[in-house]
């Protein structure tokens, strides 16, 4: 297995999670792969591709749009998920800031 296919077989694994939960996992190993794989294909001598190449370069082209795309979409989510979580973390804070900041031990003095 060529190391295009296994790239190629990376990214339909990436599309195919249905949750997030594991996606930014599996997209961190999908990029790396690709970076290592784009280096040595970038310094090789060897610059004529065979037609079978050039269709699995342009399938994987394809799949890592997509990967990409949702892993925009994956960084959107989040950060709307953080912003919402500051938001309650606001109310919360709003809420417990009617009690007193520091609980002393010490009773008042009489004057």
């Amino acid at each position: 297995m060529s190391e295009v296919s296994k790239l190629t077989a990376s990214a339909r694994r990436v599309l195919e999670l249905p949750t997030e939960n594991d996606l930014a996992d599996e997209i961190g190993g999908y990029t790396d792969a690709f970076e290592q794989w784009a280096q040595s294909f970038l310094s090789r001598k060897e610059r004529q591709l065979s037609d079978a190449e050039r269709a699995e370069l342009v399938e994987l082209q394809q799949l890592h749009t997509q990967v990409i795309t949702r892993a925009q979409g994956l960084k959107e989510d989040i950060s709307h998920g953080l912003r919402m979580l500051k938001r309650k973390g606001k109310g919360l804070l709003a809420y417990t800031d009617v009690f007193p900041k520091q609980i002393g031990s010490m009773r008042p003095r009489k004057l």
